[in-house]
């Protein structure tokens, strides 16, 4: 519960020094995967194999920090949606035990 965001993924390692109170997680997360920032990978990464963004370049890259107010509405967008995937994911469930259960009926009723 530190006062401060920290980002973590394969592409970037960890980011640290956004504080919550300026720039919400969801949102950083999200600005960080926009196409803005991918252009700047695209731009700055260097490897011949595995690119990747050297130390310099991604303490220079620029993350687009919108008004609080609009961050708070994209985090809450962020989080109904994933919410929203969690309820999808449980009403499909359902149907599945429905349908396996009425299939199941209908066998049954079929043998007699």
């Amino acid at each position: 519960n530190s006062a401060f965001a920290s980002v973590a993924s394969l592409d970037f390692g960890v980011f640290r020094g956004f504080h919550k109170s300026k720039v919400l997680p969801e949102y950083l997360t999200l600005a960080l995967n926009s196409e803005v920032v991918k252009q700047q990978a695209e731009r700055d990464a260097g490897g011949s194999i595995i690119l990747h963004w050297r130390i310099n370049e991604i303490e220079n890259v620029v993350v687009p920090i919108v008004e609080y107010d609009t961050q708070q509405k994209i985090s809450g967008l962020i989080k109904k949606s994933f919410y929203l995937c969690g309820e999808s994911k449980r009403l499909l469930n359902e149907a599945k035990d429905i349908m396996a259960k009425a299939i199941e009926k209908y066998l049954m009723y079929r043998k007699k």
